[in-house]
């Protein structure tokens, strides 16, 4: 890989915490957010991009990019565009970074650079597209947490369905984080990969005991509903 404009030598710090990101779990978005942390500025400066007549000022904690020279810079060979710039705004999604693109370029802000980089040159004032530290932490704190169940639900999964499904699949975990957004409880979950077993065990229907099956948004609801309704009807049988 060539080195691109924004590397330069020097350091650049890890939150420890990070381990117990979504981030951390998956090899190719890792590589990505620290590729990201490299590519920063530590200071201010203003650069120049096709097409356009003004110089473009970027501040500490950002870097300009595209989609294919992202794509060039973190892959040889090629990797499909479409994947990387997908993986980019999963991390914004996370609260990691934030994303302005226009038709010329995308400039990445990295959140809370400052905070976490302990830059004395940086200029607290400076507007840059950054969540407030306040809201940053409740996300990371959310994130963690999410992280924590997500492992939880999936192992229970596999323990009541004698399957190997993995947690840190990226679809895995957006469907089971939609469901606690949501309001859901791990109790849900377990309610519904229960009763679902119970309902298709040794049926066509077995090969959708599966997340993408079970954890979407209108059949978790359905299917939970049935679970609460079955659960019910035995009560009033006992009674």
């Amino acid at each position: 890989m060539e080195n691109p404009e924004g590397i330069k030598d020097g350091w650049v710090k890890l939150w420890r915490k990070s381990i117990d990101t979504n981030a951390f779990y998956n090899p190719e978005i890792w590589r990505l957010w620290t590729y990201c942390l490299m590519r920063a500025n530590h200071k201010e400066k203003k650069i120049g991009i096709e097409g356009l007549k003004k110089p473009i000022k970027v501040a500490p904690g950002q870097f300009i990019t595209g989609r294919f020279s992202l794509a060039r810079d973190l892959h040889k060979p090629k990797k499909k565009s479409r994947n990387v710039w997908k993986w980019l705004h999963f991390l914004e999604k996370l609260g990691n970074l934030t994303i302005n693109s226009t038709n010329k370029y995308s400039l990445i802000t990295i959140t809370n650079w400052e905070l976490y980089q302990h830059n004395e040159n940086v200029n607290l004032n400076q507007k840059t597209n950054k969540r407030p530290t306040k809201d940053q932490q409740k996300t990371t704190n959310k994130n963690v947490k999410n992280v924590k169940e997500v492992r939880s639900i999936v192992e229970l999964m596999n323990k009541i369905l004698d399957t190997s499904f993995k947690w840190t699949t990226i679809l895995t975990q957006k469907l089971i984080n939609g469901r606690l957004d949501d309001g859901y409880q791990v109790d849900d979950f377990k309610m519904v990969i229960e009763y679902k077993k119970k309902e298709w065990e040794g049926t066509e229907q077995e090969n959708y005991l599966r997340p993408q099956t079970l954890f979407r948004p209108a059949n978790f609801e359905s299917y939970l509903q049935q679970a609460k309704k079955d659960k019910e009807k035995k009560k009033e049988v006992i009674a």
